[in-house]
């Protein structure tokens, strides 16, 4: 199924669903629709995120209490998204299959979000904080599975392009002007986030058509740990490449817990400077998203990790030496590059992949970077605490991560190939199970 999903290229495809991938104007409307949701949550949650964890450490959440609450959200989302992208996979409603667990998860982020503000006991926070994360972590589960469902796979890079140009340019002025609005009043962009992703969710809920995927026929099957990590893992190889998918973005996961902090802690920065100079990054995501889109397409992502790799690798001396706004701004134009590199990456786990397999896959996918992601953000929070407050130790500990994957895409690569010339010697060996045209 490599050329998923081109019309009639695909006998193991239904009519049904050769027909929904057939129909551009269809295509065209959930691309619109799925954009809009996206950009609602977007422009929500951009400032959102920082302005939460700026006022947890505020009032007395250290980084060791906010690594630990890091490593629980990413350590039970490992669990949740197994269960809720696999139960989804099973759903069948007139809605579809994603778009019920969206009536699910939004009521619980806003109401979390709305009133988040209002407090500074820490101990109410915190459980604001979790109930957020564990909405948005069935939120995670479930809903950017319609950006996979609802797009032909041979485009998918290309739509995540133009997610990306669309969202840096909001993201730019969010980022800027919602930063310098919470310093005159950090409530109001918590009503605003709110109200904002209750109506771009409505709308899009009522109004994208998900594609004709109906649950497996046969003996019904209950959900248990590894009921998606038998599929998911079915091919034992999957594993490495998934492994280095989770841990190649250490260093950029580290950056993106701690470096508000950093900017606030070790720089002296207002949250309007922090605004200003972390901006820039966004913004330059829109200028390389569709060029990046193209490449990861046309040749596939064996070359995005090379280029992962070396982005990350100055990334990480830029926060060696980082001492003021400048350099902040340096270290964030190239982590948000990277970012834009990673989702090639990522795709390699589930380009060629069965739509009745997907929600397995990816959570089978989403079940190891949860586990890393987790150890990484409760190390490196401890780290900061017993080096008196060092953001750097940290920083270096995601950047051992992000080489260690070079070792799991390697045996991932080794064994591919290695099949394949046993089977075929004729078969190229430049990414064989990865081609799409």
């Amino acid at each position: 199924m490599a050329s998923l999903f081109k019309p009639g290229a695909d006998p193991d495809i239904s009519p049904e669903l050769q027909s929904f991938y057939s129909n551009e104007k269809q295509i065209r409307r959930n691309v619109v629709w799925i954009l809009i949701m996206t950009i609602g949550w977007n422009i929500s949650f951009t400032v959102i995120g920082p302005l939460m964890t700026l006022h947890l450490n505020a009032c007395g959440a250290n980084e060791g209490i906010l690594g630990i609450m890091g490593t629980f959200n990413s350590w039970l989302y490992s669990y949740l998204v197994m269960y809720f992208a696999w139960k989804s996979d099973r759903t069948v409603t007139r809605f579809g299959r994603r778009i019920p667990y969206l009536f699910i998860c939004v009521p619980g982020i806003v109401i979390s979000t709305f009133f988040f503000p209002f407090f500074t006991t820490l101990w109410i926070l915190i459980g604001l904080s979790l109930a957020q994360m564990f909405f948005t972590d069935i939120k995670a589960a479930t809903i950017p599975l319609l950006n996979i469902d609802c797009i032909p796979r041979h485009r998918l890079a290309r739509m995540g392009a133009l997610m990306g140009i669309i969202g840096s340019i909001i993201g730019f002025f969010v980022m800027r002007y919602g930063m310098k609005l919470a310093e005159h009043s950090e409530k109001i962009p918590f009503y605003v986030c709110a109200v904002l992703a209750t109506l771009t969710s409505g709308f899009a809920a009522f109004m994208i058509k998900e594609p004709p995927v109906h649950a497996r026929e046969g003996k019904k099957e209950t959900f248990k740990p590894w009921s998606a990590l038998k599929v998911g893992w079915k091919d034992k190889r999957e594993i490495f490449l998934m492994l280095g998918v989770g841990t190649i973005g250490g260093f950029n996961c580290v950056q993106g817990a701690w470096i508000w902090l950093f900017a606030k802690n070790v720089l002296g920065m207002t949250k309007t400077d922090m605004g200003g100079a972390l901006s820039w990054g966004i913004l330059v995501c829109m200028l390389i998203s569709y060029p990046v889109g193209w490449i990861v397409d046309r040749y596939g992502s064996y070359i995005t990790i090379a280029i992962y790799f070396v982005l990350a690798t100055i990334a990480f001396g830029l926060a060696m030496i980082m001492n003021n706004a400048f350099l902040l701004a340096a270290e964030a134009i190239v982590v948000a590059i990277n970012g834009v590199f990673y989702g090639g990456i990522d795709i390699m786990v589930y380009r060629s992949v069965h739509p009745k397999d997907i929600g397995s896959v990816t959570s089978s996918n989403s079940f190891l970077r949860g586990l890393i992601a987790g150890l990484i953000g409760g190390t490196s929070g401890l780290l900061i605490r017993i080096s008196g407050g060092n953001y750097r130790w940290a920083f270096a500990e995601g950047y051992c991560f992000t080489v260690l994957s070079l070792v799991f895409f390697a045996i991932h690569w080794y064994l591919k190939n290695h099949e394949k010339s046993e089977v075929s010697p004729a078969t190229p060996a430049a990414e064989p199970a990865l081609a799409v045209d």
